[in-house]
């Protein structure tokens, strides 16, 4: 009688349903002063942060401190250096982009385990292997500082400097770059590393997934990795902060827009004599910036230089977001429609529903409309390497090859099937 009666109780008891999570809009709302400060100035810093906004006189007070930086790292050398003068010497020779001696300096200052820069050293050793195209030493010196280093914001800047270099150039690189962290990050995510924040660790932990569907690597490794990050945030035991859970949030948007289409827009205006279509390529790029974007002025001409050497199976555009809230342009600015590089601009909140955490952000459709890769980028993606390649060309240009090569497997797999069928 006991036993029915719990059953009659459990049955009757209103379970309440369990709430949707919150939407990043709603968590925006949330976020403190200190976050939205934050927010504000990162267009800012970005801008001040890009040597090509700087004015003449900056650029010829860098060029002289590079040259001298060089001409003292050379006449420095033969000197015995030790402590925190070999990581200033590391520093100085980065500086003047001596990589030779900075990656020396560098790597014998992060052998003491009592160094107090040694992730700031890792940093300098990987960025002179990088610009030495040591990719493959990049991935030991990241196993190195994995081994002696806990995971904390000044390592994780580390591997996010890496992977902001080598991710979409080198896509394989990348995604060794980043399960090399992964262990520890699953961790933070977790909640059980007191150095590195579970939001944080969960937006680097979304970048991953991120790169797996870009490298287009088998479903079992994408889902197996997806599973892994459901469980360390399922095995959390306090709440995130509004920070945090905002961070996160954006983060798990921009992946699942992958694989899905693009949000319609519409285009309220265009510069330039070459009209818009709304007819897809088999591969299509999208440059996204709001209008107040004073660093992206430039975008327009290098996409209109791009498209140029674009064959007819691909497409590019700079998509400006125009917010109705904000001050016009001045009528010296506003598009000229006859003379101006080809320009789409928008009322839609792209940025917002995309996920975007920094401008210029770009896009890549296929054919059929659906988003292939959303990442922030850089206009150094635009224009040409030393080696004469663009980036963002590229890109591009791997999303067809692997089309192409989809169609060719699942034609050929078709006329095998109808080969051996029974007459």
């Amino acid at each position: 009688m006991r036993v029915l009666a719990l059953a009659v109780l459990l049955l009757t008891t209103n379970i309440p349903a369990q709430e949707p999570a919150p939407t990043a809009e709603q968590l925006h709302g949330q976020l403190p002063p200190s976050s939205i400060y934050d927010e504000i100035m990162r267009p800012l810093d970005a801008t001040r942060a890009d040597v090509g906004n700087w004015s003449d006189t900056e650029l010829m007070a860098l060029t002289s401190a590079m040259n001298l930086s060089h001409t003292e790292c050379e006449r420095l050398d033969p000197a015995p250096h030790v402590g925190e003068e070999l990581y200033s010497y590391a520093r100085l020779c980065s500086l003047g982009r001596d990589w030779k001696r900075t990656y020396k300096a560098a790597t014998e200052y992060v052998l003491d385990d009592k160094a107090p820069h040694r992730p700031s050293a890792y940093y300098l050793a990987v960025q002179a292997d990088l610009n030495m195209h040591h990719v493959e030493d990049v991935l030991l010196l990241l196993k190195d500082m994995d081994t002696r280093l806990p995971l904390t914001p000044e390592t994780n800047a580390v591997y996010d400097y890496v992977l902001g270099l080598v991710e979409f150039a080198v896509p394989s690189a990348g995604i060794d770059a980043a399960l090399i962290r992964q262990p520890k990050l699953l961790e933070a995510v977790s909640g059980h590393n007191p150095l590195l924040t579970p939001g944080v660790a969960e937006v680097s932990a979304w970048h991953l997934q991120e790169l797996l569907r870009f490298d287009n690597r088998v479903p079992a490794e994408i889902a197996g990795a997806l599973n892994d990050l459901q469980l360390a945030i399922a095995a959390r035991t306090a709440p995130l902060t509004a920070t945090d859970a905002y961070a996160a949030a954006v983060a798990q948007r921009r992946y699942e827009a992958i694989g899905k289409p693009m949000p319609a827009f519409d285009v309220s205006r265009t510069a330039g004599p070459k009209t818009y279509g709304a007819h897809l390529s088999d591969v299509n790029l999208y440059v996204l910036y709001p209008e107040d974007c004073a660093s992206c002025a430039s975008i327009p001409e290098a996409v209109a230089v791009l498209r140029k050497g674009l064959n007819i199976r691909a497409q590019a555009w700079p998509l400006v977001e125009v917010r109705p809230t904000e001050i016009k342009p001045s009528p010296a600015s506003t598009p000229n429609p006859k003379t101006d590089p080809p320009t789409l601009y928008t009322h839609a909140e792209l940025l917002k529903q995309l996920g975007a955490t920094a401008v210029p952000f770009f896009v890549l459709t296929d054919g059929k409309g659906n988003v292939r890769l959303l990442t922030n980028g850089s206009r150094g993606w635009l224009y040409s390497d030393g080696n004469g390649d663009i980036l963002a060309q590229t890109m591009m240009e791997r999303i067809v090859a692997h089309d192409d090569n989809e169609r060719g497997a699942a034609m050929d797999k078709a006329a095998h099937e109808k080969l051996t069928q029974p007459q």
